[in-house]
């Protein structure tokens, strides 16, 4: 059935939208990983304005919950103006020894 933005947030806590200011002016960015296979539990602005702590759920969300393995990240960035560099920092993430193996 239809089911509102709050109720698929609660069943979905994956999908989140955060939108920022990039520093003096009108100027906003949003991070979004409201989609499908989307993951970002929570997002805040770190010590710059280009700078951002990411926090991700586990990758068996919605289906279980504790799992403890947090070994994915999926969310799209939007209103940035071509040249602007932005950093992510993951601070949940589960050490991936695969990602470092010889």
């Amino acid at each position: 059935g239809d089911q509102s933005e709050e109720q698929l947030r609660n069943v979905h806590p994956q999908r989140q939208t955060f939108e920022f200011k990039l520093g003096k002016g009108d100027n906003k960015v949003t991070l979004t990983s409201n989609f499908d296979a989307g993951n970002m539990s929570r997002c805040e602005q770190g010590d710059s304005p280009n700078h951002f702590n990411i926090w991700i759920s586990t990758d068996s969300l919605p289906y279980y919950k504790y799992t403890g393995l947090r070994t994915w990240f999926y969310f799209a960035v939007k209103g940035v103006e071509r040249g602007r560099n932005l950093h992510f920092s993951i601070k949940n993430m589960n050490f991936q020894r695969s990602l470092y193996a010889a």
